[in-house]
């Protein structure tokens, strides 16, 4: 038995990313049932995107090590280089000096190009809708009030 052999780290890889899912969705339930915006529903939404991320970075540690020659290093990817090539790819930036080279580490990419920009987006609107519903509930109370 070996704690840093292949088998371990495609497992610890593999195990993690459903864990981060079900904290993202736990995070998005916290958001999203929000009755007004405030510090920790900010910070929420920042570790939802933070989450994506990682259950990015270990998707291509898993894709790495299942599909050897999926990226276009020949050392293992290490965590940190994972979770650069996850953010980058979420965020759309894509430097370019860390490729996907197998039909899996594209589609991953594609996935991640995907819902980092939906991410935002949709967070966006969420938060706005939650301002706008508070802002509008509290002119309503101020003009009855008069």
């Amino acid at each position: 038995f070996n704690p840093e052999g292949e088998m371990v780290n495609t497992l610890r890889a593999l195990l993690s990313a459903p864990v981060l899912v079900l904290l993202l969705i736990m995070t998005l339930k916290s958001i999203q049932t929000a009755t007004e915006v405030r510090k920790d529903v900010l910070f929420a939404a920042l570790s939802g995107y933070i989450l994506i991320g990682y259950i990015g970075g270990f998707l291509t540690i898993a894709i790495s090590l299942l599909y050897p020659g999926s990226y276009n290093i020949t050392e293992r990817i290490d965590m940190l280089e994972a979770l650069y090539f996850s953010f980058v790819t979420m965020t759309t930036l894509g430097y370019g000096d860390l490729l996907p080279l197998t039909q899996e580490a594209r589609a991953l990419s594609i996935l991640l190009c995907i819902v980092g920009p939906m991410y935002v987006a949709i967070l966006v609107a969420m938060i706005v809708g939650t301002y706008a519903s508070k802002s509008k509930s509290n002119a309503n109370q101020s003009s009855y009030g008069d």
